[in-house]
């Protein structure tokens, strides 16, 4: 029988293993998915939902996560000069 060398970890910046975080998890994923159906249903379904009504649901939450990934890549690149 051959023996296999034993398989490292995966390792991350730094020499750490990288965090996997579930994507259902996450606040962005769940607003990005619930302004895809707001706009989805809006066009499939003929709801007839006001463009500005629809803008003013959509458009914060897009906002909102472009802040968040920007927030998110500081801490991370604050975190690499330890």
């Amino acid at each position: 029988m051959i023996e296999r060398p034993p398989v490292p970890p995966m390792e991350g910046e730094m020499g750490r293993t990288p965090i996997r975080r579930n994507p259902l998890h996450s606040r962005k994923f769940w607003l990005a998915t619930i302004s895809f159906t707001a706009v989805f249903v809006n066009q499939t379904w003929g709801i007839q939902l006001d463009p500005i009504a629809l803008a003013a649901v959509v458009l914060p939450i897009v906002a909102y996560i472009i802040g968040e990934s920007f927030i998110d890549a500081k801490h991370k690149e604050g975190k690499g000069n330890d």
